[in-house]
């Protein structure tokens, strides 16, 4: 065993011409298409693609130019390394049937594509003596499409001495950047990573539908208001290279804008809707709820937004007619809070970000070198500001909420942190 694992090392450190290693695909979704592509086209040979049915498989197989496989196992036996792009919830099972088949060992590194999970996912293949990793790309990938180029693309990347070696091999050769796990880093520290990755990526999404679907509500809809609110989520993005995460929040949570904050949470409130059929009564569409009020001519739902536009209840999200929906502005509404109380507080946060050059290695461990002069973000919300606030936020989120903050002595951003 030692003796194959030594070799595999030996020949992906010496990465000599025309040698490398065999790629086969179980699980050619979205990301695992792209990522296979994009190593097909940086010269790595592929030696098939296993879907998990026998239509999925060959689609696949003819999108990445490479022979369809019946299975893992058979895959196994064309090629050296595997990448797992299942999702989730099967990466540790199909490990599993790997092992238990008999098919994989020590000339085999298995790297699964999850950012939910950690190596230890593909245990059972370790005790076989295979190398195992996991390698996420930290992009988003909306649809199954092997032209995306990962050029510039993060990889967070773990896994023993010979997983990592390939992997970085991997990230190189598609001209993205790897970022490393702190040794002794577990499943808890994945979760954390993987929820960080979804609020950056998946909740932007949520954020940006919702605002589009306000805007709606208020008369501003089609693709002029949808290219304006883009622009605006934009050249906010812009901003943190050159402020910092914290220094680039602006709008009234910056200032202290009481007033216009109550504004908000107001006509949130007014888009409940109520209607005069009976069966409706109390229930909005998937759920949410529909606080009595008035109801349209002949018993249509009616919404009225604060700035007087009237629509049909039909064609408003349901989730904008619960009662919830000030709830939610008042939970975001304490995270901005929070990032308000702390800026020009934290150096190191407000620092710019500058990228590595593609194909280096970031450990998370380490912070980028500022440049010389960096901009200055807007100081912190001044405490009596941030108080007046609080207070009305405490109105929504309930007595509850306010007691477990001001028992602990608690800020938005921790304990402690207004002092």
């Amino acid at each position: 065993m030692e003796k194959h694992a030594r070799i595999q090392e030996e020949s992906i450190a010496k990465r000599p011409a025309g040698s490398l290693p065999r790629i086969g695909v179980i699980g050619a979704g979205r990301a695992g298409l792209s990522l296979a592509a994009a190593l097909a086209r940086a010269g790595w040979p592929l030696a098939g693609v296993a879907n998990r049915n026998a239509d999925s498989t060959k689609e696949a197989a003819f999108l990445l130019e490479c022979p369809p496989a019946k299975d893992g196992a058979e895959l196994a036996g064309r090629a050296e390394a595997l990448i797992i792009g299942t999702p989730d919830d099967a990466v540790e099972s199909v490990a599993g049937g790997l092992a238990e088949s008999g098919v994989v060992g020590p000339a085999h590194t298995l790297l699964h594509l999850s950012g939910a999970h950690g190596p230890e996912t593909l245990a059972a293949a370790s005790r076989k003596g295979a190398a195992v990793g996991c390698l996420h790309p930290l992009r988003s990938f909306p649809r199954r499409d092997p032209g995306i180029r990962l050029a510039g693309t993060f990889f967070s990347l773990q896994g023993d001495d010979r997983a990592l070696s390939l992997g970085r091999w991997m990230v190189e050769s598609v001209e993205g950047t790897v970022l490393e796990f702190p040794a002794g880093s577990g499943a808890a520290e994945r979760a954390l990573y993987h929820a960080g990755a979804v609020a950056a990526s998946n909740f932007t999404v949520c954020m940006l539908n919702l605002a589009a679907d306000l805007w709606a509500a208020a008369g501003l809809k089609g693709q002029a208001a949808d290219e304006a609110l883009l622009e605006l989520a934009g050249g906010t993005l812009e901003n943190i290279p050159r402020v910092g995460f914290r220094g680039a929040l602006t709008g009234p949570f910056a200032r202290g804008d009481l007033d216009t904050i109550r504004r908000h949470l107001a006509a949130l409130d007014d888009l409940r809707v109520s209607t005069s059929a009976p069966e409706d009564q109390g229930a909005g569409p998937a759920g949410c709820s529909s606080p009595a009020g008035s109801s349209g001519p002949g018993g249509t739902s009616r919404f009225t937004g604060s700035s007087g536009s009237t629509g049909s209840a039909s064609e408003t999200p349901g989730y904008l007619r619960s009662n919830r929906l000030a709830r939610l502005y008042a939970c975001l509404a304490w995270l901005a809070l929070g990032v308000a109380m702390e800026r020009g507080r934290e150096p190191g946060r407000l620092a710019p970000i500058t990228a590595p050059a593609t194909g280096s290695s970031l450990s998370t461990a380490e912070t980028p070198a500022s440049p010389p002069n960096p901009p200055v973000a807007a100081g912190a919300l001044a405490p009596e500001k941030a108080a007046a606030v609080m207070e009305v936020l405490f109105a929504v989120l309930g007595e509850g909420e306010e007691q477990a903050f001001k028992s602990g002595d608690e800020t938005p951003m921790g304990k402690g942190s207004s002092s």
